[in-house]
């Protein structure tokens, strides 16, 4: 992954090891906490419970425009399928 991003190995897992202490340190502050990494999805924690919910690209954005029933049905089978395989 370090190679990948051209860093120094050492750079990139202090990175992300302060990267993971911070998200602990915010998901302790309360019972109910969420903390959103935007294109990456979001971590909750529900009384102590933490859950990760990754962004679904598939799903339309409210900035897009209006939406169809029949394409939001769609959107929803094909989520259902990819799920179940």
């Amino acid at each position: 992954m370090a190679k990948a991003a051209g860093l120094d190995k050492a750079v990139l897992q202090n990175s992300l090891n302060n990267f993971f202490s911070l998200i602990g340190d915010l998901l302790q502050e309360g019972p109910n906490v969420e903390v959103d990494l935007h294109e990456f999805g979001k971590i909750s924690s529900i009384n102590k419970n933490v859950i990760y919910a990754p962004l679904n690209k598939q799903k339309p954005s409210a900035f897009q425009g209006k939406q169809t029933v029949k394409s939001l049905m769609e959107i929803g089978g094909a989520a259902k399928l990819s799920a179940s395989a």
